[in-house]
């Protein structure tokens, strides 16, 4: 008996820019297996679905912008001519979404989760966990630090 591959995730409409859409979609992307992931990331995500992302970690647009790395103006044109993001713009979108979703799992609600990440913290040197999620090194730094909260160590 074979066990069948669960389907890559269905990427949301170009204009999708709701929060719940971009949860979905994440939901969906983090549980297809690595090779889906990464064919997703290669092939790109839309444009649109940064207002999604911005809006469920309750961060300004041009904020969340700059942490995957994109200028406001690129943003904003990517967005109008439903565009898709290149792979090193989409894998750091799903690796700051992954992140988030972690702090929800962590903080139980999602109001939790962004005030924690908006918040100084002394584990990651007084500043936010927010302000560290435009690296891959700051990316594993708060998650190291998520994982410790949810064992049980201060933050």
């Amino acid at each position: 008996m074979t066990q069948q591959q669960p389907a890559a995730p269905t990427r949301p409409p170009a204009t999708a820019t709701t929060a719940e859409a971009w949860r979905d979609y994440l939901s969906q992307f983090l549980r297809s297996p690595a090779a889906n992931q990464i064919d997703e990331i290669r092939g790109g995500i839309p444009a649109g679905t940064l207002l999604g992302a911005a809006a469920a970690m309750d961060v300004p647009r041009e904020r969340f912008y700059e942490l995957v790395g994109l200028s406001i103006s690129t943003a904003k044109r990517k967005r109008v001519k439903n565009e898709l993001l290149d792979p090193v713009v989409s894998e750091r979108l799903t690796a700051i979404g992954a992140i988030n979703r972690l702090a929800e799992e962590v903080f139980g609600t999602s109001a939790l989760a962004s005030a924690w990440l908006q918040t100084r913290n002394p584990g990651l040197g007084e500043v936010t966990p927010l302000s560290m999620l435009d690296t891959e090194i700051g990316r594993r730094e708060v998650a190291r630090l998520l994982h410790a909260i949810a064992y049980g160590a201060a933050a």
